[in-house]
């Protein structure tokens, strides 16, 4: 068969030869593409068993016919009209086949070209957790402290949590630290939480003359949450159980 990209690594594995992926060592019996290739062999033997069948009860009417004596030029009418109605439909079966085929490595090409740039794009996204600092080439940022700030606030139905935030700015150019989105799972869906500015002049922007921020971003966020990722760019902040943090 063709070979199937890995869904682990992105690696090539030929099934005929290799037993498992020859990058990462990880099994693909599971394997998207393997498992359409099985139901594609599938279906072709049931088409060709079709084929036989169609072929062997073309046989048996013909010599039915024969034995009930209908004259010789009617007998091979029939068996002309038979066989090429047999052969025409299997030639049409095989050429819808053969499009379905196309179209579903076509649809495989494409999921599996954008499975690879999102890897790629993930490859280039830097993951840390809560008091971890993340270093680049522009600026540092790290999250330390959580706060409850509900207690200052009046609004029914909501919960505010403080995270301190220190930035250090690395090019003097300037910065926005309201981009900053805190992100959270709920029933396996992501979620943005509605963001509370308190100081724009401090939040806002970074002047060239400001190295450094020490201060916090205020967020509403569910009850249930127990995890949250504060997402800056490619810098993604996890903090877990981030309640028991809480000073």
């Amino acid at each position: 068969m063709n070979n199937i990209n890995c869904e682990h690594c992105g690696s090539l594995i030929n099934t005929d030869k290799d037993i498992k992926c020859p990058n990462c060592g990880a099994p693909y019996k599971n394997n998207k593409q393997y498992k359409e290739y099985l139901a594609y062999q599938k279906k072709q033997r049931e088409l060709n068993l079709e084929t036989q069948q169609i072929a062997n009860n073309i046989t048996k009417d013909v010599h039915n016919a024969s034995q009930k004596a209908i004259p010789a030029v009617f007998i091979i009418v029939i068996a002309i009209f038979l066989i090429s109605f047999a052969f025409f439909f299997i030639i049409f079966r095989q050429a819808f086949s053969s499009m379905d085929d196309y179209q579903e490595k076509y649809n495989d090409y494409i999921n599996n070209k954008e499975q690879i740039e999102m890897l790629q794009k993930d490859h280039e996204k830097v993951y840390i957790f809560f008091n971890e600092y993340a270093y680049t080439d522009q600026f540092d940022i790290k999250v330390d402290k959580v706060i409850d700030y509900t207690e200052t606030k009046y609004e029914k139905n909501k919960h505010y949590y403080g995270f301190h935030i220190v930035f250090n700015n690395k090019t003097r150019d300037w910065k926005t630290l309201s981009d900053i989105r805190c992100t959270y799972l709920i029933e396996g869906e992501e979620r943005s939480a509605g963001k509370e500015i308190v100081s724009a002049k401090e939040l806002d922007f970074f002047a060239k003359d400001i190295q450094t921020y020490d201060g916090y971003l205020y967020y509403d966020i569910p009850e249930e949450v127990k995890d949250v990722t504060l997402v800056f760019g490619d810098i993604n902040i996890t903090i877990f159980d981030f309640k028991h943090k809480i000073k």
